[in-house]
């Protein structure tokens, strides 16, 4: 399943609170390892491959990267195979992976994890997360996007603090921290009431915030998205289509309701801001 949730070369989106940017930075690498032992599966040699790309300091020079991990000097004798074949991740093949997962298109569905990934042939990509919000690890943010270009994501994560510091709930669980619509100033539910608990989840206020996939389209030419949610903003219906072609991506979000609302629609992008006059 994570396979399926990268873009190219292996860059992931950034939702929630995790902090693995790339699939390379995975910590349960040997994993991979043993699954293609028993199957092999050229998606998982693809991957081990994949991880010696990584630059993280190696403590023992001479030694794969998925041995430099912890008792990784003892895992070895788990292994049978040393050497492992040079493939590449094929996206333009149809596949369905974990227990729901489809894969058609060069899209990606993952119906429980409420998340769809477009690729495109040649480079655009994105990833769009409709829901749900069922635990302390899973931010507020319905609808939230992650915009790849081919060679690069270029949408910025939020940072991730760790549970006992101020700024995990100041900034890490707030909505406008994220690449979606804030109203009101406010945070989407359950975080729309001061606590002092990251661990809030739909549950505690007997809410269910689950988005729904309105739409999906794998097409040769563009790939369409579509998703909604009207449970984490009391009267305000979120509605969002992303068409991913090419050469572009067409991101419309469309926010309704009966009465006047302050909206915020927030995009952070990774990159350098060029002085004016430069």
């Amino acid at each position: 399943a994570p396979l399926y949730l990268a873009f190219a070369g292996g860059d992931l989106a950034m939702i929630h609170d995790t902090s693995m940017s790339n699939l390379r930075e995975a910590h349960w690498r040997i994993t991979y390892n043993l699954a293609y032992d028993v199957y092999r599966d050229e998606r998982y040699a693809w991957l081990i491959n994949h991880f010696e790309t990584s630059r993280e300091p190696r403590k023992r020079p001479g030694l794969p990267i998925f041995l430099q991990q912890h008792r990784g000097s003892c895992d070895f004798v788990r292994l049978r195979t040393v050497e492992y074949p040079a493939v590449k991740m094929d996206y333009g093949r149809d596949a369905q992976f974990a227990q729901t997962g489809i894969h058609a298109g060069r899209c990606s569905l993952f119906p429980v994890h409420g998340t769809a990934v477009l690729r495109s042939k040649r480079g655009p990509g994105a990833t769009i997360l409709w829901g749900p919000h069922s635990a302390g690890h899973q931010d507020p943010a319905a609808l939230h996007v992650d915009l790849h270009t081919g060679s690069g994501r270029i949408t910025a994560g939020v940072i991730v603090a760790s549970y006992g510091e101020s700024l995990h709930l100041d900034w890490c669980r707030t909505t406008i921290a994220h690449n979606t619509v804030t109203v009101d100033e406010q945070a989407m539910v359950p975080y729309d009431r001061p606590t002092e608990s990251p661990w809030e989840c739909d549950h505690w206020r007997d809410t269910i915030t689950d988005g729904t996939l309105e739409l999906l389209m794998a097409e040769r030419g563009h790939k369409i998205v579509r998703a909604s949610n009207s449970a984490v903003y009391p009267g305000v219906r979120l509605d969002r289509t992303l068409i991913v072609t090419d050469d572009y991506i067409l991101d419309t979000f469309r926010t309704i309701s009966d009465e006047v609302h302050t909206y915020d629609y927030a995009m952070h992008l990774s990159g350098a801001l060029a002085q004016p006059g430069t």
